[in-house]
């Protein structure tokens, strides 16, 4: 069978099933976009998201018989994404905080910046977060892990996840408002 740009997803899985290299290649092409962005709230700069999703596509290629069939395709790839992001930032040890933290109360936002935003200038606020507090901020805030998941993810007390999302917010709202203040003037 040919591959092409038009291939659906089921015929890609299928070519890659059997080990296909141009299956492969545009199941990549097809998939790069979403799974870099992913990738890439996770990394400090885009090498480093390059690097976490190629190591991805490598596990999705050599373990794609395991996928199962009667769940979501892209979820499965975008938890090997997630995962591969996270053992690089176990292996760098200089972006981890050992801290037992108490819980803190989390500050409510007193207007809603989210609105007057662009999504890409809230993802690039978020990028800008400091190592652990953006990878525990993007886990419990973008994909939905509870603390207690990251806790067991990334090796920490609960009590630290739940100050990294806090200590977010609080330099998020900071940032925010400077922008909202900045363009308003605009």
């Amino acid at each position: 069978m040919k591959f092409n740009d038009q291939s659906t997803l089921e015929e890609l899985v299928e070519g890659c099933i059997r080990k296909d290299r141009l299956a492969q290649k545009y199941l990549y092409k097809q998939m790069y976009s979403s799974m870099f962005a992913v990738a890439l709230r996770y990394s400090k700069d885009e090498d480093m998201a390059t690097f976490i999703l190629n190591n991805s596509f490598l596990k999705v290629f050599t373990k794609i018989e395991s996928h199962n069939k009667e769940h979501s395709f892209y979820g499965w790839v975008k938890r090997i994404v997630i995962n591969s992001a996270l053992d690089e930032i176990r292996k760098n040890k200089k972006h981890s905080n050992q801290l037992q933290i108490e819980e803190i109360q989390e500050p409510a936002l007193t207007e809603n910046v989210l609105d007057k935003l662009k999504a890409e200038d809230l993802l690039k606020a978020i990028q800008t977060l400091p190592g652990l507090t953006n990878v525990v901020f993007n886990l419990y805030t973008i994909e939905g892990y509870k603390h207690h998941e990251i806790a067991k993810k990334l090796s920490i007390p609960e009590g630290t996840s739940k100050w990294h999302v806090s200590q977010g917010r609080k330099l998020l709202k900071k940032k925010l408002a400077y922008y909202l203040t900045e363009t308003n003037r605009g």
